[in-house]
């Protein structure tokens, strides 16, 4: 894992770090205990070493592994066995997304391919971090670009349109009342709707004596 002023960022690839979350839930049941058995399956001699430990760390930021144990998170877990391509996608959008670098230089770039000098310049402005940024741009522009290519954003914006369908038709089915700053929801149902006349008279009783003491008050 790398770091420029603040930010943390990833040095493993998002593919490989996808590759190593399914090796971790399908060749280890979602849990390495012997670590050496699992650095040797994803391409080290041995567990003892730098560069093992930096892809843990990086698994971590990505939020693929868990931040004591070498566990699968719930995120690997998906990726691994999705119910389907589309949740699959969800979870590899929301493993780069947690790269909060990333999505700085994202919401700043507006596109998945730049130039080295429009990166380099938006990471000076992001990190404030000139010598770092000299040195290390054109290898952060590279995981940035491949990372940012593996998202679908197509996926989030149909799981968002589906949601407001959902809470349309919900709505269409629910009796909903505004006194005020007072919402009531409930049902369109017979059995509901005496409940919610009684919450209404209720409520009418309250305000009108509010009203009386109010005027009261104003007399004295």
């Amino acid at each position: 894992m790398g770091k420029i002023g603040n930010y943390e960022y990833p040095e493993l690839s998002i593919s490989e770090a996808l590759k190593i979350a399914e090796i971790l839930v399908k060749d280890f049941q979602g849990k390495a205990s012997d670590l050496d058995n699992f650095a040797k399956a994803i391409g080290h001699k041995t567990y003892n070493s730098g560069s093992f430990y930096n892809k843990l760390a990086d698994m971590r930021r990505y939020g693929l592994m868990d931040k004591k144990e070498v566990e699968a998170t719930e995120l690997s877990k998906i990726i691994a066995h999705p119910k389907d391509n589309a949740e699959r996608q969800q979870a590899i959008n929301k493993a780069i997304t947690n790269i909060t670098l990333f999505e700085r230089l994202k919401e700043r770039l507006k596109t998945k391919n730049p130039a080295l000098e429009q990166f380099r310049t938006q990471l000076i402005e992001v990190t404030q971090d000139r010598n770092k940024t000299s040195n290390d741009a054109e290898k952060i522009r590279k995981i940035y670009i491949e990372a940012l290519s593996n998202i679908n954003e197509n996926i989030e914006l149909n799981k968002e349109i589906n949601t407001d369908r959902t809470k349309r038709e919900n709505k269409g089915n629910m009796i909903s009342a505004n006194i005020g700053d007072v919402l009531i929801e409930m049902p369109k149902d017979k059995r509901y709707i005496k409940i919610a006349e009684n919450l209404l008279q209720n409520l009418k009783a309250q305000i009108e004596l509010e009203e009386e003491v109010t005027k009261e008050a104003k007399k004295g």
